[in-house]
């Protein structure tokens, strides 16, 4: 099959890129052409490029037809639907952004791939009448594979993830120097992004993190300890595993608190056994060979179907009123902010006026007066 792979920002290194590039060289290895498309590839497209895939990043690169359309998000969705009567499969990553919802058209989408129980719950919801496909997060057990034993007590820790900043990670970060852990961060919210963090994982103890930055863990054979933005679940063990992995190792699944007293002691239960473990789990649920294999099953099954409607005007109200919210709540957001700085300015203007008049009080004749009167009675009391 002629198959093609699309998202909008193939540029942003987080979960949905890494999972085209995790699955598009699987469909290579089953024989079917692949081309990864995305108007915005950044440097991406040649981390691609570099593993065989074939990427475009214009429309006339595009294959003339196809036999069928992966996408993640409604834009590349609505605009392949112009151009192609294939049927499309619709990954979805998430629950919070409406760009992880397909078009809510009929006939657009023949199914929704979850890979969680919370995505697939959703989906489910959705007003359109498509199949929820629930598949495990797929992993490149090539790239991700087992880094050799662990230390018995850690020493390194690795917090891998785009959204750990602020107070969360202050929490995890005190916990692990009062543990004597030293630890580095890989993500957006550090000074380091990497394409290809599997050295990063190899030279650390244990990894701190969510979502496929948990699974990358697990197949190179570390212990992994669940703690992100939204939340914090603990160590993955073989008992933990399947009620984490339902809830796509989001932090929300036990309803723990990131309380420093019980994030030191979780993490202070550290085990190195659990590392291998963790690999044998990866490689018996999560091998990207499998996913795709589900994924060619899907195309295959809705094959030849009618063509399907992208003409809703429906849809286009839908998605404009969602616009308007959105345009109107970044409005409050930019009010909110502008007053906050107001106010910070102000506090910081008193403080200087504060400083201003101290210093003015502290060089008159009486402050000296006052001091050197005062002097042999300090000296009194520290005698006493």
């Amino acid at each position: 099959m002629e198959l093609l792979l699309a998202t909008l920002h193939l540029s942003w290194l987080g979960g949905a890129t890494t999972y085209l590039l995790t699955v598009a060289p699987q469909l290579q290895r089953l024989g079917h052409e692949v081309t990864v498309y995305s108007p915005d590839a950044g440097g991406t497209a040649a981390i691609a490029r570099e593993r065989g895939i074939r990427v475009a990043t214009d429309e006339a690169e595009l294959p003339e037809r196809c036999d069928g359309v992966l996408v993640q998000d409604p834009v590349m969705a609505l605009e392949l639907a112009a151009r192609y009567a294939a049927p499309q499969v619709f990954v979805s990553h998430g629950t919070v952004h409406d760009m992880a919802m397909p078009p809510q058209l009929p006939e657009l989408t023949v199914a929704v791939v979850a890979m969680n129980d919370r995505v697939a719950e959703q989906a489910r919801s959705f007003a359109i009448d498509a199949p929820v496909v629930r598949l495990r997060q797929p992993i490149d057990l090539e790239r991700f594979r087992f880094r050799g034993p662990v230390h018995e007590r850690p020493q390194k820790a690795l917090l891998l993830g785009n959204y750990l900043f602020g107070k969360r990670r202050s929490i995890i970060t005190s916990v692990c120097d009062d543990l004597g852990i030293e630890w580095t961060q890989v993500g957006r919210d550090s000074d380091t992004v990497v394409a290809e963090p599997a050295d990063a994982i190899g030279s650390a103890d244990l990894v701190i993190g969510y979502g496929r930055s948990i699974l990358e863990a697990m197949a190179c054979g570390r212990p992994a300890f669940v703690f992100e933005h939204t939340g914090v679940d603990g160590w993955v063990t073989p008992d933990s595993y399947p009620v984490l992995e339902r809830d796509g190792f989001t932090g929300m699944a036990l309803g723990k608190q990131a309380d420093p007293d019980l994030v030191r002691a979780e993490l202070a239960a550290y085990q190195a056994g659990t590392g291998v473990i963790n690999y044998h789990l990866a490689w018996a649920h999560h091998t990207a060979l499998d996913h795709v294999q589900a994924l060619v099953a899907r195309f295959r099954d809705t094959a030849g179907k009618p063509r399907h409607r992208a003409d809703s005007g429906r849809e286009l109200a839908r998605v404009v009123r969602n616009q308007w919210y959105a345009s109107w709540r970044a409005n409050e957001l930019a009010r909110d902010l502008e007053n906050a700085q107001a106010r910070q300015l102000e506090a910081e203007r008193r403080a200087l006026d504060a400083e201003r008049r101290f210093d003015e009080v502290a060089s008159s004749r009486r402050w000296r007066l006052m001091q050197a009167i005062m002097r042999p009675l300090d000296a009194l009391r520290g005698r006493r």
